[in-house]
C-alpha cells in the first residue's frame, strides 16, 4: 500500500508543491529520528554513556564483553567518520575505493575478535528476533 501511494504521489506533483517546506523537512526528520531505535549500531552508540546497571538487555552483550563492543563500535564509527570526511572532500572521486577498504578493515577484525563475537555484532537478524530465539533454546 505504501508503495503504491508513493508511485501515486508522481501524479499528484500539483497538489504537493503546496506543502511548505518545512513541513516536509520536519516529516523526514521525524522519520528518521524513529526508524534509529531498534538499530544496533546506534544502540551501541548509546551504551557509551550508559552505565553497566542501566543496561538494557541485549543479546549480543550476554555473549561478548562490554569492552569488546566499545571496541567494535568505535571502529565502526571512525570508518563512518572517515567516509564521510573523504566523501566531503576534494578527495571524493576515492569514495568508491575507500568503500571497498571497508571490506579489508572487516577482514581485519578477525585479528581483533573471535568468530564468535563478530557473529552476535555484525549480525543482520534483528533484536527481538535472536532474544526469542535465545529464550526458547534456554527453555528446551
Amino acid at each position: 500500500m505504501i508503495f503504491t501511494l508513493m508511485g501515486c504521489s508522481v501524479f499528484m506533483t500539483s497538489v504537493l508543491k503546496f506543502i511548505p517546506m518545512p513541513v516536509l523537512y520536519g516529516v523526514f526528520l521525524y522519520m528518521g529520528a524513529s526508524s534509529l531505535r531498534g538499530i544496533q549500531f546506534f544502540d551501541r552508540l548509546t551504551l557509551f554513556a550508559m552505565p553497566a546497571k542501566h543496561q538494557p538487555d541485549f543479546v549480543y552483550l550476554r555473549h561478548v564483553p562490554l569492552r569488546k563492543v566499545h571496541l567494535f563500535t568505535i571502529i565502526q564509527l571512525s570508518c563512518l567518520v572517515l567516509l564521510w570526511l573523504i566523501k566531503t572532500s576534494k578527495a571524493a572521486i576515492v569514495f568508491p575505493m575507500m568503500v571497498l577498504a571497508l571490506v579489508f578493515i572487516r577482514k581485519l577484525m578477525d585479528c581483533f575478535f573471535t568468530k564468535r563475537e563478530l557473529s552476535w555484532l555484525d549480525d543482520l537478524m534483528s533484536e527481538s528476533k535472536k532474544k526469542k530465539l535465545e529464550d526458547a533454546a534456554e527453555v528446551l
